[in-house]
């Protein structure tokens, strides 16, 4: 068999930590019926947002995804240069960081936290 190790700070690491996020925003909108169109955005310069949540008269999210238990300052400013082109006021940068912050309006939330907060059913 073949045995792929993953270890945490590696870039495969955080490619299969974004790719699975990724799928649980795939797997909940279905379950919960929120009816968001998912996709990235990708700008000629490189810049990009791993996801974008996007449904008619509405504002779209902008997610960043990142596999450390920090927050990266710098990825957070480009989330918010590129939620500029969005009119977007909805911004997220979801990590493996514990802590729940709002830093220059993106909010910084465990990737869990945020997953939920985004998709949960609203009450009713």
């Amino acid at each position: 068999g073949l045995d792929i190790l993953l270890k945490p700070g590696t870039s495969a690491y955080g490619e299969a930590f974004e790719a699975w996020v990724i799928l649980e925003f795939f797997r909940l909108n279905d379950y919960f019926q929120r009816q968001y169109r998912l996709s990235y955005f990708q700008t000629h310069q490189g810049g990009e947002v791993d996801l974008v949540l996007s449904k008619p008269k509405e504002s779209p999210v902008l997610i960043e995804i990142k596999s450390t238990g920090k927050i990266d300052e710098m990825e957070v400013n480009k989330l918010v240069r590129l939620g500029r082109d969005f009119s977007s006021s909805r911004l997220y940068y979801l990590s493996q960081c514990p802590e729940k912050i709002q830093l220059a309006g993106v909010k910084c939330y465990p990737w869990k936290m945020g997953l939920e907060e985004i998709l949960s059913q609203p009450p009713i």
